[in-house]
């Protein structure tokens, strides 16, 4: 089991926000699916790159989503 201290050193090392985001846009339809645009700049700053997988986690009752690369997701399992 990991120690507070490893998961604060391991997350310095990931990808960050480099400034606070409040970013609005509509929801388009395209082929059958929805899609929602992640500013640019917040995208660089996360690591999140054109072709990369994005997942949207998020528990049951709850009203918010994560948005991670698919490499951070498992890297969590460290």
């Amino acid at each position: 089991m990991e120690s507070d201290q490893g998961r604060q050193d391991n997350r310095e090392s990931e990808s960050v926000l480099t400034d606070n985001v409040v970013a609005s846009c509509s929801v388009q339809e395209r082929d059958g699916s929805y899609q929602v645009t992640i500013p640019k700049e917040s995208a660089r700053d996360l690591g999140i790159s054109k072709g990369d997988d994005v997942l949207f986690t998020g528990r049951k009752g709850e009203d918010q989503l994560q948005i991670r690369t698919g490499s951070s997701f498992f890297a969590d399992d460290n």
